[in-house]
């Protein structure tokens, strides 16, 4: 049974709907003394209508509703608000005040007294703080640096004298005990015969260069074709645009932000296909896919109206996006070191 095949060739939104009509009645149909239906109401009118006990059947509301609304909140009780300014008493000399205000003013104050007595004395009375009782900080001089130790000097033995690495010997690691490279292979990236093959046949009938990967123990494969001129170019002036806002915006970021995000416009350009063990998706190059031209403004490129729906459909999660960013990585040095290799005299006797 044939795999689904899902191809990627619009981003194009439809268009919005219209609202829906608004049922209207003529006006020799309506009632006279009442409400149009489909009258709406505000807040106030709501409050009016529990007082008035109509609070369902808006195409009972009487025409006069807005007067009897009026009258009814006319009667609430409303908070009495002072249309005078608050006076002050004008200040009494403490002769003229009666024999009684005079004694309690007295006591008042030497109550106050008495008082700030009572607590002075209670302070006194305590015991002071032992001095010894908190451990005095101690204070660390980072900015001192000590002087580093030298590394221990080389064997002088001539057997490790002439292969020494800082281990006791060259085949104590030999396999990564986490991705399993062997250490002894000094090529990070591996070209197979096929692989420049297909390289000098993409040159010379001026076709992209693909290659596809295996992920997850065979159950993801992937195919990445070489960036044509105007993606390449189309990547770099879109990471120039962003940084450009950014600047306009001051959140720039650092360089390594930039480099990755140069490397997510790459990778979602040149994935061609995905296939797994489900389905199989299918992405045009960015030229053939349609995009609403509304969608973006110049100096904006067509990546940045497409950029976002081609992660989320290609890459929906943050491992996936992860697993095919690093394979992408492994496929553009393949690609560097292939066009590195192009002035290597013995570069086409190993395709033939």
């Amino acid at each position: 049974m044939d795999k689904p095949i899902k191809k990627l060739t619009s981003f194009k939104k439809l268009p919005k709907a219209a609202d829906p009509a608004t049922p209207q009645l003529p006006p020799e149909l309506s009632i006279p003394g009442l409400m149009k239906p489909g009258t709406v109401l505000t807040e106030t009118e709501q409050e009016g209508l529990k007082k008035l006990g109509i609070v369902q059947d808006t195409s009972k509301i009487p025409a006069n509703i807005a007067e009897k609304i009026s009258e009814v909140m006319a009667t609430e009780p409303t908070m009495a608000v002072p249309n005078k300014p608050l006076s002050i008493p004008e200040p009494v000399d403490f002769e003229n005040l009666p024999e009684e205000k005079k004694k309690d003013i007295i006591s008042f104050i030497k109550d106050a007294a008495d008082f700030k007595k009572t607590v002075a004395q209670k302070q006194a009375e305590e015991k002071p703080i032992n001095p010894n009782l908190f451990k005095e900080p101690e204070v660390i001089d980072d900015l001192y640096t000590k002087k580093k130790e030298e590394p221990p000097p080389p064997p002088t033995t001539p057997e490790k004298q002439a292969d020494y690495s800082g281990l006791e010997s060259q085949d104590t690691l030999v396999v990564c005990p986490h991705c399993g490279w062997d250490t002894r292979n000094r090529e990070m990236i591996e070209i197979t015969e096929d692989d420049k093959l297909h390289f000098v046949q993409s040159i010379l009938g001026a076709i992209r260069f693909k290659k596809s990967y295996d992920l997850f123990g065979g159950a993801l494969k992937v195919t990445f074709r070489a960036l044509s001129t105007a993606e390449s170019d189309m990547a770099y002036k879109q990471l120039i645009v962003d940084a450009q806002d950014d600047i306009q915006t001051k959140v720039l970021s650092d360089s390594s932000f930039y480099w990755r995000t140069l490397m997510a416009y790459r990778s979602v350009m040149a994935i061609e296909r995905i296939e797994s063990e489900k389905n199989i998706l299918e992405i045009p190059e960015i030229s053939e896919i349609e995009v609403d031209p509304k969608s973006y403004n110049k100096p904006n490129t067509k990546l940045f109206a497409l950029f976002d729906d081609l992660v989320e459909q290609i890459m929906p999660t943050e491992a996936l996006r992860h697993a095919i960013t690093h394979i992408f990585v492994e496929f553009q040095s393949l690609c560097d070191k292939l066009q590195a290799m192009a002035e290597a005299k013995d570069f086409w006797k190993a395709v033939k």
